[in-house]
């Protein structure tokens, strides 16, 4: 539609489009109630009910167009002209008719076609009255025609037209439409104007007020959005307005603390996580934490998944990086450990239990056992305290105390699967065990079996076992003996770097066991470290780390994300020549508990790193971040002989090659 639907002039004065097209302001969409966080009902209740944005622009529940709103006077005004009343009466009983006529209403519909007619003469016969304004107004409103029903409005209240509570929502109800449908053509600053002059007319109108804080944190200003979703938590708002306003006062708040990009990432990692897609929401929240390195829930988050993932070590050192940074006051709380019902399981209980975690952040594995298992020893039906538990008995190799603990975690939460990988690698690692028991009794009845027949009969021997072969002796190998040169170059002009870097790739020799959990048990065992550093250009401190590798190298934020099994890097630390010895069970190294030991090792691979744990190479991500970055001369060349021994659990050290 080009024309005017009443008076067939070209229209020209549509605000939204700016241009002559009459479409939208004809038949728009009406606007939502509120900026609605869809879905906030089933918001996770152990993270007290915080809403996830799952779907804030999915379909809204619309505003109805309030029927009814034709102005039914006994009587219009003496003070009209004769002409203008009967013009008015008769717009009246038109606009009747029309709004039982038709199932839809728009302007270009024949009996609301001469309604306005006859209200636009009315009008024309008393400028300066309110009446036939007002009428005008509620038309355009119930035709859709909002920007219309807006400035005749405007035109009621420079009129002196008194905006009562019939008024009053219908002048918002135009504003606001108009208001949306600017947001929809992502014209947001006349969508912020619109809105904001309603809520300036209409300081009750709390979706005027939701839709102003929605716009500003869309335009990431949280200083501007925050005072709007202030006042709308503090009104009595019912569900999911309510929900919806609590939902982002925390985001606008959590962005004002941590900043803007780095809030935006921990909420994509918060749903990616209620989603249960642990990969994608630990790469959001170790963004987050490279954004703001005191993001404390994105720290605690990122360990629960690690925690999850069965990558122990790395969540410990999540946790203590959490547990090193005061939390803020009236923090939102997503970390499982801290929601503690004191009613549900004493206070002696919780006590023992926080006292655990906290022993566990501290990789002090024997404290924290003792501590859960006071706490599960005080409520046995403490969930959480058993899931804990399992992990501290998994990581100091109670395997068995491991199944038993997630079982009591099954059996009080059926639902509960966040411990399903490393249960898994427990009931692996017996399974592998107990293989190996049977072989090695298998052998001995062999051994033990007499070579000649007694008393002329020959033993039956079992003939599954017959052929078993020798076993090993189970003693050290030697994993790795290199002498090699690390090197780094770097032109400062052409911004080439040449040679190994922070990564050296070495193959796995052939006398490594393809299988290092049977039929001798190396993996839980103990791998000794010997670094000779023979030369060295400055007294920078170097973190030296070696990784075993199932699959290809890969990174998730500063961590491996390959099916990798590290060393600790603190354990080979120096800032000069000298030889650097460390001793670690292989049960300890970093992923070791997702590390299938009963497969071959693909490749191996030695990591320099800087002071602060971050690799001292320019590929992978990590360009421009180490210590010094980009002047590699200040690390490399770097000779050194390194050598890296297994010893199966109940061998003895020999010593080096």
């Amino acid at each position: 539609v080009t024309d005017d639907p009443v008076t067939d002039d070209p229209v020209t004065d549509d605000p939204v489009t700016d241009d002559a097209a009459e479409t939208d302001e004809l038949t728009p969409e009406v606007v939502p109630e509120t900026p609605s966080a869809s879905d906030a009902s089933d918001a996770p209740t152990s993270a007290d009910d915080v809403i996830t944005d799952r779907a804030v622009d999915d379909a809204v529940p619309e505003v109805d167009v309030i029927p009814g709103l034709i102005t039914s006077p006994d009587a219009w005004p003496a003070i009209l002209s004769d002409e203008a009343r009967a013009l008015l009466a008769q717009a009246e009983t038109t606009a009747a008719r029309a709004y039982t006529t038709y199932d839809t209403h728009t302007p270009d519909r024949p009996l609301w076609r001469e309604t306005l007619q006859l209200a636009r003469r009315a009008r024309e016969l008393a400028p300066d009255r309110t009446e036939p304004v007002r009428f005008l107004a509620e038309i355009y409103l119930i035709t859709e025609w909002y920007f219309r029903s807006w400035e005749t409005w405007l035109e009621y209240i420079d009129l002196g037209g008194e905006l009562d509570s019939s008024a009053l929502t219908q002048l918002s109800i135009a504003g606001k439409n108009i208001g949306y449908l600017s947001y929809q053509q992502e014209n947001l600053d006349r969508a912020e104007l619109f809105f904001g002059e309603v809520y300036e007319l209409n300081p009750e109108d709390t979706e005027a007020l939701m839709w102003l804080g929605r716009l500003n944190f869309e335009q990431a200003d949280p200083e501007a959005a925050l005072p709007f979703w202030e006042e709308a938590v503090q009104r009595d708002l019912r569900s999911p307005q309510a929900q919806t306003a609590v939902y982002f006062l925390q985001r606008t708040q959590s962005q004002l603390i941590y900043g803007v990009d780095a809030s935006n990432a921990f909420y994509d990692g918060f749903e990616a996580y209620e989603r249960s897609n642990l990969e994608s929401a630990l790469t959001s929240f170790v963004r987050a934490i490279n954004l703001n390195d005191a993001y404390r829930p994105a720290l605690q988050l990122a360990g629960q998944v690690n925690l999850e993932q069965g990558n122990l070590a790395q969540a410990r050192r999540f946790y203590r990086q959490a547990a090193a940074i005061d939390a803020l006051e009236d923090e939102p709380r997503y970390f499982r450990a801290e929601d503690v019902d004191a009613s549900l399981y004493g206070e002696d209980a919780i006590t023992a239990f926080q006292a655990g975690v906290r022993a566990f952040e501290a990789n002090n594995l024997s404290a924290a056992r003792r501590e859960f298992a006071r706490a599960t020893a005080l409520s046995s039906g403490y969930a959480a305290a058993w899931l804990w538990r399992g992990y501290a008995e998994f990581e100091q190799g109670n395997l068995q105390a491991t199944v038993n603990a997630f079982g009591q975690v099954a059996r009080l939460e059926p639902t509960n699967a966040s411990f399903n990988t490393v249960l898994g690698q427990a009931q692996a690692q017996l399974a592998a065990i107990a293989a190996a028991q049977a072989a090695q009794a298998r052998a001995s009845v062999i051994a033990a079996a007499p070579a000649n027949p007694v008393n002329g009969v020959t033993p039956t021997r079992d003939p599954n076992i017959i052929n078993v072969p020798s076993l090993p002796s189970g003693g050290p190998v030697v994993l790795l003996d290199v002498t090699y040169t690390h090197n780094g170059n770097f032109d400062l002009d052409t911004g080439v770097s040449t040679g190994t870097r922070a990564f050296t790739f070495l193959e796995v020799p052939g006398q490594v066991p393809n299988n290092l959990a049977f039929p001798v048990n190396y993996a839980a065992g103990t791998l000794y470290q010997r670094l000779e550093v023979r030369s060295k250009p400055s007294g920078f401190p170097v973190r030296y780390q070696h990784c075993l590798l199932q699959s290809e190298l890969a990174f998730r934020g500063d961590n491996l994300s390959s099916v990798s099994a590290c060393s600790d890097a603190n354990g080979l630390t120096f800032t000069g020549p000298g030889v650097y010895e460390h001793v670690q069970p292989l049960s300890a190294l970093a992923r070791a508990g997702s590390f299938n030991w009963q497969q071959r090792i693909g490749r191996q691979v030695l990591i320099l790193k800087d002071q602060q744990g971050l690799p001292i190479d320019n590929r992978y991500g990590f360009d421009g971040r180490w210590y010094a970055s980009p002047i590699f001369s200040l690390y490399y060349p770097m000779q050194i002989r390194y050598t890296a021994v297994l010893v199966p659990a109940g061998g003895q050290f020999i010593g080096w090659p």
